[in-house]
């Protein structure tokens, strides 16, 4: 179909406030709403995607609503401290369909219902107590649980994996994977390495 012309205007509020507040064990309660305004230029257009952009200026209000918990647990070997903050998390997005948006993109398509999210993250860091610390690696794990749609063949998400490592302060590797337990297999899986102020062969590293 052909195309549309429009302008979207986005306004969002939010709201927070820590229930319990602290750096072993932290609450906090949240909300935001956002809406969105749309003039078309050619009503009743299809976009990409097969929605249609319907005749009037439509206004589109969304709201969350969510509690978030966490743990910080920590002990130190010498100028070693390692660390683990298992997390968990509860949202509510209202329900709000995509068929008659004008406009459809990462902004507008937004998930409707409750999911919770639960995982852990653990660091490990270098340094002396009450200085500054280097990070010499961390990994984190985490998974959601959708209780209103299925995901493949369940409610639960992916299990996704991150693992970063800085042996020195000029290398560093970073990797990410994403694999579903109910199906067994991997959907997704990337990896990077960065160097830093390496001497190249036939390049000038010096400058002037």
């Amino acid at each position: 179909g052909r195309g549309s012309d429009g302008e979207r205007l986005l306004a969002t509020l939010g709201a927070e406030r820590p229930v319990l507040p602290g750096r072993a064990a932290s609450l906090r309660l949240w909300g935001k709403g956002r809406a969105a305004a749309y003039r078309m230029e050619a009503a009743g257009a299809t976009v990409p995607g097969g929605a249609s952009a319907v005749a009037d200026d439509p206004v589109r209000f969304i709201g969350s609503l969510g509690a978030d918990a966490s743990l910080s647990l920590a002990r130190s070997f010498g100028d070693l401290r390692h660390t683990v903050r298992p997390f968990a998390g509860l949202r509510y997005t209202s329900p709000s369909g995509d068929s008659d948006l004008p406009l459809y993109d990462a902004l507008d398509r937004v998930d409707g219902g409750t999911v919770f999210r639960y995982g852990f993250g653990s660091r490990l860091l270098s340094g002396p107590a009450g200085g500054e610390r280097k990070e010499l690696a961390a990994v984190s794990l985490s998974q959601s649980y959708d209780l209103d749609e299925r995901v493949i063949d369940d409610h639960f998400s992916d299990v996704d994996m991150a693992v970063r490592a800085s042996p020195s302060q000029r290398l560093s590797i970073r990797t990410l994977a994403s694999y579903n337990l109910g199906s067994d297999m991997l959907t997704g899986a990337i990896a990077s390495l960065g160097l830093r102020d390496i001497a190249l062969p036939g390049l000038d590293n010096g400058g002037s």
